[in-house]
């Protein structure tokens, strides 16, 4: 069945209404009607989220939503989805069913699946679900599935607060000049941003946290099976995730979890990498990639230390001679957030010189602190860092995630949005370069300095 048969096949059901009629309790079918008719009203948030799902949404594009579908000659015991999206670009159209799920409510493998059958069945090109849990990207579902099931059908999820941070940038940036449209999209953010529509922002590890961390501070050996280990790998890609959307939200920017192009095309890979640095280092690792910042954000989580630290990297100016010099062109661009002394300077240096480190005060005061002995050349890179000790409170889930999503936003405040990479300046041209030296040729030698035939100066007696 091509997607042009979907609607016709539909038995029951409603395009979606941005003032849905439903009782209170349903709080899933509210915000799936609110979400899917701003889609058709305001078609720049549809390519802006849908695009991410396989969509191609153009001017011409003719969106349309419904709610609550039943398809004819289906089983009716079967799982119903929650809404129907079809976009007709000329003779293309492009489907998806949609799931949603709200408030604690998760995801489950068994009502998924069920949902691809069913969108293979009917001739849709996607499943979308859409809940309070966090996937790195759209293509990586929180929820594993048996892989014959995406064969043919594709499948993707959002978080709730994705989709927030998606609608709010757009607002901030005023970016959509029809007032009708712009007034929709900051009534959905309005809506979403409530606690009562039932977006919730991650607020606590998982349950197995405080078990993982008690395991390595007393020296357990982890194993990569355990169900533990995966769990707590999963919850802190969810919180990766989360922080890059405060992040975008606190920048008006869109910040992006970094990550390789083999484990964005590979979610099981990234998975498998986190459990081995949790297994064989007791850290968690990741980073965020913030538009024109210098550098990515690093993120680590030492369980065994019990700290939670941040970190950007800059080359170092190659133009400088000297390591002092090299140094104060860093902290520079510090100066304005001295009262922040937990921000540590490292530099790191060629060879096999082992790198150095001071506070930002020290830096600034007497950069050679962080000049190694004998050393003549300047450092390759320099690393701003801030370490955070949790001490006990590292293992307590709520905490932990408080901590974390304090610390990302207050760093890049004191250091991230301050860092420039060093650019190098742009070459003279010949011109310039000889007349520079004529200048310098018509200066009239001071009494007693005399040349040499070869244009030398030469200091009189």
């Amino acid at each position: 069945m091509s997607a042009t048969d979907i609607t016709d096949n539909i038995l029951s059901g409603s395009k979606a209404r941005l003032v849905p009629v439903v009782a209170d309790s349903k709080k899933e079918e509210r915000a799936t009607s609110v979400l899917l008719s701003t889609f058709m009203l305001v078609p720049q948030l549809a390519e802006a989220v849908l695009t991410d799902a396989g969509a191609k949404i153009g001017v011409r594009s003719d969106i349309k939503c419904y709610t609550e579908i039943v398809f004819k000659n289906k089983d009716q015991n079967r799982a119903r989805p929650d809404g129907l999206i079809v976009i007709t670009r000329g003779s293309n159209r492009w489907s998806a069913l949609v799931e949603s799920k709200i408030g604690n409510n998760d995801l489950t493998k068994e009502q998924i699946e069920s949902y691809l059958d069913l969108a293979r069945e009917v001739g849709a090109n996607a499943v979308i679900t859409i809940s309070n849990q966090f996937a790195t990207t759209p293509t990586h579902h929180p929820v594993s599935v048996n892989k014959t099931k995406t064969r043919t059908v594709d499948l993707f999820h959002f978080s709730w607060l994705s989709v927030l941070s998606k609608a709010s940038i757009m607002s901030e940036a005023k970016g959509i000049d029809d007032r009708e449209q712009s007034m929709i999209l900051r009534e959905l953010v309005r809506y979403l941003g409530h606690s009562y529509s039932g977006v919730s922002p991650m607020n606590s590890m998982n349950s197995e946290w405080k078990d993982v961390c008690t395991q390595v501070q007393e020296g357990a050996v982890l194993k990569k099976s355990a169900p533990e280990i995966e769990a707590t790998a999963v919850s802190w890609q969810q919180l990766l995730r989360y922080m890059s959307l405060e992040l975008s939200m606190a920048t008006n920017s869109t910040v992006q979890v970094a990550i390789s192009r083999a484990h964005a095309k590979d979610p099981v890979a990234l998975l498998q990498s986190d459990i081995s640095d949790l297994v064989s280092r007791s850290t968690l690792y990741g980073a965020l990639s913030v538009p024109n910042a210098a550098g990515p954000i690093a993120i680590c989580a030492d369980l065994t230390r019990k700290v939670l630290s941040l970190s950007m990297r800059v080359n170092a100016p190659e133009d400088r001679s000297r390591a002092t010099a090299a140094i104060n062109w860093l902290t520079r661009q510090l100066k304005s957030v001295t009262e922040s002394p937990d921000l540590l300077i490292k530099a790191i240096w060629p060879g096999k010189t082992a790198d150095t480190q001071c506070s930002i005060t020290e830096a600034i005061d007497e950069p050679s602190t962080l000049v190694p002995a004998k050393i003549k050349g300047i450092p390759k890179a320099f690393e701003v860092i801030r370490v955070i000790d949790l001490g006990s409170r590292f293992k307590g889930q709520k905490v932990f995630v408080e901590s974390a999503i304090a610390a990302v936003p207050a760093f890049y405040r004191d250091a991230g949005q301050n860092l420039t990479k060093w650019v190098a300046p742009p070459p003279k041209t010949k011109t310039e370069e000889l007349k520079e030296k004529a200048d310098y040729d018509d200066i009239e030698p001071e009494p007693g300095i005399t040349e040499s035939p070869d244009g030398a100066i030469l200091a009189g007696n």
